[in-house]
């Protein structure tokens, strides 16, 4: 195979590809045997000066001054509308104050009647009494056994009843303060009433209670009667506790035995449940009984001081001593404060009995 050797414009040619200067495009005349090699179709010489000298002018194009093209008038803008952009509102920031003079007719309101602001939501709830409103009932020596019932259930419900005796003082002294002797004795019978039906079953039992509701530190097992008026205290307070519980035979023996003691013929119902007819045994003093009840139906309301009492006459000494027992009940009662959320009428929450 003969080696093909390179006229001087293919070796122009490669050369020009190989370096990294501007390629100069020059027309050339090719030999027909190179023209075949390289796929080019052969053209006249005049075709190819036209080419050379266009190439020339294209190469010098760029480094030549650009000539400056006539002024035309800028377009007005056309305004478009920008869509809005929604920012969110900064937080916690006041919304600006409008400039002096200039007033916001968004800032009215539109309607003619003010919406009406919605209701408070208040507790109808009453609060639990503390120390700061009952601490001082613990303490007082002269405090209602009732209103203490009262506000044991307030506080505790039915719970207090059920725990033990160093429970209970300890959640009365961390709630209420310091609890008194006699506080205690009176929550003790409290207790002892609520859990049980003793103190109407039993006179012994119905006596300590009795003399704990009236101020009196018991002594258990030992007999101290108790005066009318504690008696008819003592009832009371059982019946604030349970209105439809009844008294055995024996209790009612002990009240009718106490208003013997002080010559009483006539034992209301109110005062003396249940022993006006054991009393009534004395028939000799029926009639006279009846003549006592009637005249106490009239001067009951009447207040004592403003009768001229005759100290000769044996209707008017039971007349006053049924006033002296109504005058005791009266005050003890007005010692008795109402506990909020809880009826002063009766007590607040049936305690478990069993």
């Amino acid at each position: 195979m003969n080696k093909h050797t390179p006229n001087a414009a293919e070796a122009a040619f490669f050369d020009a590809i190989a370096s990294d200067t501007p390629i100069t495009k020059k027309a050339v005349s090719l030999e027909a045997d190179t023209a075949d090699a390289l796929g080019v179709p052969t053209v006249s010489p005049s075709v190819l000066d036209e080419l050379e000298r266009s190439a020339a002018r294209t190469v010098a194009a760029p480094t030549s001054a650009p000539t400056s093209a006539p002024e035309q008038p800028e377009p007005e803008p056309v305004e478009t509308e920008a869509e809005p952009e929604f920012e969110p509102e900064p937080e916690f920031e006041p919304e600006p104050r409008p400039e002096s003079g200039a007033v916001d007719v968004e800032q009215f309101e539109r309607e003619d009647v003010e919406p009406e602001p919605e209701p408070e939501m208040v507790s109808t709830e009453p609060s639990l009494p503390t120390r700061q409103t009952h601490g001082r009932l613990f303490t007082d020596k002269r405090a209602h056994p009732l209103q203490l019932l009262d506000v044991l259930a307030m506080r505790y419900r039915t719970e207090w009843v059920e725990w033990e005796p160093e429970t209970l003082w300890w959640a009365l002294r961390r709630d209420f303060g310091p609890v008194g002797e006699i506080t205690r004795n009176k929550i003790a019978a409290l207790r002892l009433a609520a859990t049980t039906d003793m103190p109407w079953l039993d006179w012994d039992v119905f006596e300590d209670s009795g003399l704990a509701w009236n101020d009196v530190v018991p002594v258990i097992g030992a007999f101290q009667p108790m005066t009318p008026m504690q008696t008819a205290f003592a009832v009371q307070v059982l019946h604030g506790i349970r209105s439809d519980e009844p008294f055995s035979g024996e209790v009612k023996a002990y009240i009718a035995a106490i208003l013997e003691e002080h010559g009483f013929v006539y034992a209301p119902e109110e005062y003396f449940d249940g022993a006006q007819e054991l009393l009534d045994r004395k028939v000799w003093l029926v009639g006279f009984r009846t003549e006592v009840e009637t005249a106490w139906a009239k001067v009951q309301d009447i207040p004592p001081e403003d009768i001229d009492w005759r100290q000769d006459n044996p209707l008017d000494i039971h007349l006053l001593k049924l006033a002296v027992v109504k005058r005791y009940l009266d005050e003890r009662a007005a010692l008795r404060e109402v506990v909020p959320g809880v009826s002063a009428a009766s007590s607040t929450v049936s305690p478990p009995v069993p």
